[in-house]
């Protein structure tokens, strides 16, 4: 086959690439938050195994994923419900070398 797509595409309709879900939400600076509905909690298989998600939808309607770590585990449960997650930065773990990432939930 040639390098040449042009003739392959006459008459063809350009399809537009949909995502399947909404782009995700990152928790990057002490404080950064993210208000909405939760709904379609879901699993997905990653290369390091199987990952939560929800879909988080702001009042203005704009939606998030938003992937679940252990704090924020109780998210997938709450699908319908109000949330607000405020993330509250890094925490050294006690005599190891990681940190991990420190939420409060409000509902």
């Amino acid at each position: 086959m040639g390098n040449d797509f042009r003739e392959l595409i006459k008459g063809k309709e350009k399809q537009e690439l949909k995502r399947e879900f909404p782009p995700f939400f990152v928790f990057e600076e002490s404080g950064d938050f993210i208000a909405g509905t939760v709904s379609n909690p879901r699993e997905i298989e990653t290369e390091y195994g199987i990952q939560k998600l929800v879909t988080v939808t702001t009042r203005e309607g704009e939606a998030y994923t938003v992937g679940l770590t252990a704090q924020l585990a109780p998210l997938y449960n709450m699908n319908g419900r109000e949330v607000v997650v405020v993330y509250r930065g890094l925490e050294k773990l006690k005599g190891k070398g990681r940190y991990i990432k420190r939420f409060e939930i409000y509902v």
